[in-house]
């Protein structure tokens, strides 16, 4: 007897893929570019993902590799592209800089929330 296992969509395996991202690293924001955020992706297009983390972390500490072992078992394609915060925030008005086109284009998909300050 087989057993027929069910077709998880695309847009499920995402928002695991950003809850597992942000659960292992200091992540402020994660970012999809490229053409699925333009709208222009074909079926077998990959997801592209900024991972904007705290400027805190040791330099190295979060690699394109690291965060995508994170998420690679998810069976769909992803490249992870990560970057601290401060480092994005100054490359996103060089137009010639990746974060720039990320900045233009895409679509933030997760903000980590901070806890509000009681008076």
């Amino acid at each position: 007897m087989s057993h027929v296992v069910p077709e998880i969509d695309s847009d499920t395996r995402l928002r695991e893929a950003v809850r597992r991202l942000a659960t292992f690293a200091p992540v402020e924001r994660i970012i999809l570019f490229g053409s699925r955020a333009r709208g222009d992706h074909s079926e077998d297009s990959d997801f592209d993902l900024c991972v904007i983390l705290n400027d805190d972390i040791a330099a190295g500490m979060f690699t394109p590799i690291s965060l995508w072992r994170e998420v690679s078992d998810l069976g769909i394609p992803i490249q992870i592209a990560p970057l601290r915060s401060s480092a994005f925030e100054t490359a996103r008005h060089d137009p010639t800089s990746l974060s720039h086109d990320i900045d233009r284009d895409g679509r933030v998909i997760y903000q980590k929330v901070e806890p509000a300050l009681s008076p």
